[in-house]
């Protein structure tokens, strides 16, 4: 959870400067030990970021990471800082169940069936994927920064980190050895943060 807060937190603050990241990945999550605090988060790679007060149009091509991209990129349509928190939301899913929340839909392990999966197909819930591991609640955070139109999901970084913690108070969930980076204080692989 302190990685995906400090994740949220950066993106906040670029989201206020009216830039958006558009390919939030683990490749482009740096942990380091900084300031006196492990695993001090640091987001890289602000190479295809674009201000939404810039006049140069955002829908040229498709651009960011398929496993990641929110609908709206993949249809070439305008994109806002919603559909960095869908990356936020593709990735906080991997770092609890261990793989993308489309894998196994629709042949999602190619790119044809990842743009199926990311505009038509509905993510498995963390409650399917992962039975008795994760509340109610941890679902419905994850699958609201999943929904299709960018309007059905957390309207901010600070909306989105209000939910998380509202979830500090429950029950850490269960995670094995092959668990993404740290959750809580659990260390784990960094197997599963590759696409």
């Amino acid at each position: 959870i302190r990685i995906i807060s400090q994740v949220l937190k950066s993106l906040g603050e670029a989201h206020e400067h009216k830039l958006i990241h558009r390919d939030i990945k683990p490749e482009n999550i740096m942990l380091a030990d900084a300031y006196g605090e492990r695993d001090f988060v640091k987001v890289l790679d602000f190479g295809i970021a674009k201000s939404l007060e810039s006049s140069i149009a955002l829908t040229q091509g498709v651009v960011g990471t398929p496993i990641y991209m929110a609908p709206e990129q993949w249809l070439s349509m305008p994109a806002d800082h919603r559909a960095d928190l869908y990356a936020v939301g593709c990735l906080f899913y991997q770092l609890l169940a261990g793989c993308s929340p489309y894998e196994r839909i629709n042949n999602a392990s190619n790119v044809h069936g990842l743009m199926w999966a990311h505009v038509h197909g509905e993510p498995i819930p963390l409650s399917t994927r992962c039975p008795g591991e994760f509340g109610a609640d941890v679902d419905t955070l994850i699958l609201s920064l999943l929904a299709k139109p960018p309007a059905d999901r957390p309207n901010s970084a600070a909306e989105v980190l209000s939910a998380i913690d509202a979830l500090d108070t429950r029950e850490k969930p269960k995670t094995g050895p092959d668990r993404a980076l740290y959750f809580g204080d659990t260390m784990a692989s960094e197997s599963d943060m590759s696409p």
